[in-house]
Parts: C-alpha cells; structure tokens; sequence
C-alpha cells in the first residue's frame, strides 16, 4: 500500500490481513523513494492512495504514471488498483474534486497501454465513514471485473451508461424549410432565420 495518509495506509493493511491475505505499508510523498522500496518487494498488487492539493495534481499523475511502468516491466506483472476521494460526482448534489479526478483519467489510459496491469480504480467516500478501510479490502479481493468503482456509504456504485429517464422538455421540431430574412428591410448587415411557407405552384 503507497499512501501519503498511514493511518488509512496501516488500517487497510490490517484489513486485508483480517481477511486471510498479506500487506505492507509503503509511506511517504516521494515516489522515487518508494519505489526504492519496492524494489526489494514481491507483490500480487500494489495499492496508491494519494491526496494531492490543486497544485500536486499535475505531479500526482505523473507519479501514477511513472508508477504504473515499473509495475508493468516486473514479472509476473502485478495489479495497480488506485484509490481517490471524491474524484467523481454520484449524485445528491456534491462536487467532485478535481485533483482527484486527474487519476481517473491516467487509470482510463492506463486500461489501453498496459492492460496487463488489469488497472481498477476506487473512488471512496469524501464524508471518510466508518468500515471504510474494510470495504476497500473486500475490493481488493472481488472477482466482478469492474474497473470503475465508487464507494459511498455503504453503497458500491460502479460505472454504466443509461438512457436518462427524466422528463426533459421536447426541443422544438425543426421546420421542414427555413429562410434567411433582413433584419430591417433594404439592409444585408443582419439576417434572421424563419420557416419558409412554400408557395403551391401556379399552373
């Protein structure tokens, strides 16, 4: 587990360790040092977690990036699971963190460059409830495929498209044919647009 918060760092390790598997904390804000680390390690997966200011966040996916090559030179090639807070807006009026959401995009490129490191990224709860860390182990270990997952609550949601079931107001049909017309008569600096009324055809 990378992360620059290791009191979220030790409690996911304890989680993952509670539920029969092996972990290790990894602190600290400099990669190049972790990855120092690292090298000394063997690892089904690895875990980032970080929380970048506004300034950090172009330095943070670089960081990702970076991270996410090592990872994909080692063999066997292990997995790179993200975590953000915040990074994506699931409803009920709340506004997404921009910083985090850079990571989002490094993940979804991520998914096409280097699909062996079968990337999935976790968006977790702003509000930090309770069971958190337990949630994002069970995570760790869930076998449904998906890729894009946000934790809120005790709710999972993950990523779909679907047709919006709002009631929005019909746009305007469009006329079948339309003209320009002067704005003011004799003048050609200003034209308006207008349903042209077809004329029946004299014989």
């Amino acid at each position: 587990v990378l992360s620059d918060d290791r009191t979220f760092a030790d409690g996911l390790a304890a989680e993952i360790e509670a539920g029969g598997g092996r972990a290790s904390v990894v602190p600290g804000t400099c990669l190049r040092e972790q990855l120092a680390d690292l090298d000394t390690q063997a690892a089904a997966g690895f875990v980032m977690a970080r929380s970048p200011t506004p300034d950090e966040a172009s330095a943070a996916s670089a960081d990702l990036a970076a991270l996410a090559s090592t990872l994909a030179v080692r063999s066997p090639v292990p997995q790179l699971v993200v975590l953000t807070r915040g990074a994506q807006s699931t409803g009920g009026g709340e506004a997404p963190a921009p910083q985090q959401a850079a990571s989002w995009g490094v993940t979804r490129s991520l998914a096409l460059e280097a699909p062996e490191l079968h990337t999935v990224v976790v968006d977790l709860d702003p509000a930090r409830p309770a069971g958190e860390a337990a949630a994002v182990a069970a995570e760790l270990t869930n076998s449904s495929g998906e890729t894009q997952i946000a934790l809120r609550g005790s709710k999972r949601l993950v990523a779909r498209l679907e047709r919006c079931r709002t009631g929005l107001p019909a746009e305007p049909a469009e006329p079948a044919a339309w003209r320009l017309k002067p704005t003011s008569p004799g003048s050609y600096d200003a034209f308006a647009r207008e349903p042209l009324v077809r004329r029946t055809p004299g014989r």
